[in-house]
């Protein structure tokens, strides 16, 4: 294996021509093969902001008296023009009450001058460096953090509304005093609202997935019921655009699942079945039973999908065109591919370009356990596949 040079760019801003050619000639002892040290000297505050407003830099070594500046207001006027590089002050001082304060303005270590020897001073210089890529992989996430809590309240706060005005929509097209036109209208707005909440409900779910607030609990899920209880929501929907449903499965019909994560899939696949199929079109529900495993389909008469993007439709970067995505954030592919396989299913696109789509999950059944003997379990941890069962 071949072993990579390290780099390190430092600046050293020291008014002192003794004490800089000490430090100078102590790193150059410490340049090596595998360690390629570049120190540029500057003798003043000036200077020193200069170079860090027009070249990148790895370290500081910094005097806090300097012929422009004096004591902490040096510091502070450094990190004012670099937030984030690592600084270690060199100090002629040994006064422990300057070196707390220069630590809590930003500084990553402080030396003595005439004490450190050459390791000491390389080891502060990576160590510095290691420390504010550490700090700064700490902001990044958690700014990440309050990113995705933003977006989850704000979805949770939006979804309020419009249920609100959903339900009052369904109470003005529900009555008969009013023309074709009116309701249709009401109707087309109704739906729109239904698939802007649809949207925010798969936020919502990709943030709690992705902080491990699900939990997955599998047991009998009816397919039939399954199926009726998402139909109820994409029937006004359907109905615009005269689409039949055609349910292929028995009454008796289960999957080994858990039940409200299969209930986001079937919402989340029949909507995109019924978005994306013409009027007059028609999705067919289907489920089978094979090799000890369930398969669930649903197949629609829709646009299809272009044989070389049948791989990406489960990508959240697939949805990337109005094509694809005429309304939300394209995320509802990624979701189903998420829960499925949170429960050891898999799921796969078939498609036709102006044809149609199938979509096709199959989950294991549950093994040689009869119904009695199985129990739900819950588990307050990060997203996991939970099956207990007794005797």
């Amino acid at each position: 294996m071949t072993n990579q040079t390290t780099s390190i760019q430092v600046l050293l801003i020291e008014n002192d021509c003794v004490d800089a050619k000490q430090v100078l000639d102590l790193l150059h002892q410490r340049s090596s093969n595998l360690l390629d040290l570049s120190v540029t000297w500057v003798m003043s505050l000036a200077d020193g902001i200069n170079e860090l407003t027009t070249r990148t830099y790895d370290s500081v070594l910094l005097n806090l008296g300097l012929p422009d500046s004096d004591g902490i207001d040096t510091l502070l006027q450094v990190r004012r023009c670099s937030k984030t590089i690592p600084i270690v002050i060199l100090s002629g001082s040994d006064d422990k009450n300057l070196a707390l304060e220069s630590v809590q303005n930003g500084a990553q270590d402080f030396l003595v001058k005439g004490r450190p020897s050459a390791e000491s001073i390389l080891r502060a210089i990576q160590y510095s460096i290691e420390r504010c890529r550490a700090d700064r992989a700490v902001m990044q996430l958690r700014l990440l953090e309050e990113r995705e809590h933003f977006i989850a309240m704000l979805a949770h706060k939006l979804s309020i509304p419009i249920m609100g005005a959903q339900r009052i929509l369904s109470i003005l097209i529900e009555l008969g005093t009013m023309s074709d036109d009116v309701r249709n209208l009401l109707s087309q707005i109704s739906s729109s609202n239904q698939t802007l909440l649809h949207t925010i409900h798969n936020v919502l779910d990709l943030y709690r997935y992705e902080t491990g607030f699900d939990t997955f609990v599998q047991t009998d899920v009816n397919v039939g019921r399954l199926v009726a209880d998402v139909l109820r929501e994409l029937t006004a929907t359907a109905a615009m655009k005269k689409i039949r449903f055609i349910k292929s499965y028995s009454p008796s019909d289960t999957l080994f699942a858990d039940p409200l994560a299969m209930r986001k899939v079937m919402l989340n696949l029949l909507s995109n079945a019924v978005k994306f199929t013409p009027e007059g079109g028609s999705v067919t529900i289907s489920c089978k039973s094979a090799a000890g495993k369930s398969v669930l389909s649903v197949t629609d008469t829709g646009i299809g999908v272009e044989p070389e993007l049948v791989d990406l439709i489960f990508e959240r970067s697939f949805q990337k065109t109005r094509r694809y995505q005429p309304d939300g954030f394209g995320i509802g592919l990624d979701l189903c591919k998420r829960f499925v396989e949170e429960q050891n299913g898999n799921i796969v696109c078939h498609s036709k370009l102006s044809k149609g789509t199938t979509i096709k999950i199959t989950l294991p059944q549950m093994p040689n356990v009869t119904a009695l003997n199985r129990e739900r379990v819950s588990l307050c941890t990060k997203p996991k596949l939970v099956t207990h069962s007794l005797g």
